[in-house]
């Protein structure tokens, strides 16, 4: 009876840890078509002015849709390939904006080998641009930090916008992000929002601070996630 129960909890825990997987892939295939269709009317928006800048930011859109769709991503990635992505969509950005877009991204190479849900930086940043640095009259700005405090990587989006209006709601980007958070790591993580006196807004995600290549839970403990047959 023992080993009956023991298999059972075993089952039941693989089944979990199924579940949650195929949760954060349906979050996952949410925000693909979002992804697209954004950096699609930036595109749009520059075919008759800049068509040199619109070539260079359909080769970065290609590569990185060959990223977002890869149906075999794993849910976690180093960070240092987070910031690859990051660099990538932060080029479409800036020949988008014409010159008017400064970006700073400031995250200790020690930090490169922590685990991060994959695209998780994108919709944070893209949200820091559309509600604030594409909102100031002169040259927008978006810097991106990162630091380890006690056990949890902290992660920042700041931007030089007007602030955070207090009626502002989360948009599809920003709820998507919640969510794969959770649905990863329970009440262990946070995405705070908050208005930087003479800066903007500043987004601060907080997540465990882990460096395996396993797939950290909500229940606080690692779950080999099984290769695709």
């Amino acid at each position: 009876q023992q080993e009956e129960a023991e298999r059972l909890e075993e089952r039941a825990e693989a089944l979990e840890a199924q579940l949650t997987e195929a949760r954060l892939e349906a979050l996952r295939m949410q925000l693909n078509p979002h992804f697209l269709f954004n950096t699609l009317h930036a595109v749009s928006t520059l075919v008759d002015r800049d068509p040199a800048g619109v070539r260079r930011m359909i080769a970065r859109l290609s590569e990185l849709l060959r990223h977002v769709l890869d149906e075999e991503a794993p849910q976690e990635v180093p960070l240092s390939q987070e910031l690859d992505f990051l660099d990538d969509y932060f080029e479409i950005q800036s020949i988008r904006f014409q010159g008017r877009l400064d970006t700073e991204v400031d995250v200790p190479s020690s930090l490169y080998d922590v685990q991060v849900p994959n695209l998780i930086l994108q919709p944070v940043v893209e949200n820091a641009i559309k509600h604030g640095a594409s909102q100031v009259r002169g040259v927008g700005r978006i810097e991106v930090r990162g630091r380890r405090e006690d056990g949890a990587l902290v992660l920042s989006v700041t931007d030089n916008g007007p602030g955070l209006p207090e009626s502002q709601k989360d948009g599809f980007g920003l709820r998507n992000v919640r969510a794969r958070l959770q649905e990863l790591y329970g009440d262990d993580q946070a995405l705070r929002l908050e208005s930087v006196p003479d800066e903007g807004t500043r987004a601060t995600v907080r997540l465990p601070y882990h460096t395996s290549t396993s797939l950290y839970t909500a229940s606080g403990t690692a779950s080999l996630t099984a290769p695709p047959p």
